[in-house]
């Protein structure tokens, strides 16, 4: 997912990204095992992305928020997702 064109102010509260996660959670079963790479490059972005990240660390699936687009991919296409 790719946060970067995101302008400096966005438009989301914190109950937009905890609505967004239970919104996932009924979809979990499908998720087992799959990555989510986020790619949020100013900080406001960033901050409610690694929300949304705690939020979902729960979930079969896992997630990780980066700044660098190459670092996303990276770990997107290690094999132990680490």
């Amino acid at each position: 997912m790719d946060l970067r064109c995101i302008g400096p102010e966005p438009d989301i509260s914190a109950e937009g990204v905890r609505s967004l996660a239970s919104f996932w959670r009924s979809a979990y079963d499908q998720m087992a095992g799959g990555k989510l790479a986020i790619i949020a490059d100013r900080d406001a972005a960033y901050g409610m992305a690694r929300m949304y990240q705690s939020l979902r660390d729960d979930g079969p699936d896992r997630i990780r928020v980066f700044r660098d687009e190459a670092d996303a991919w990276s770990w997107i296409e290690s094999a132990d997702g680490e």
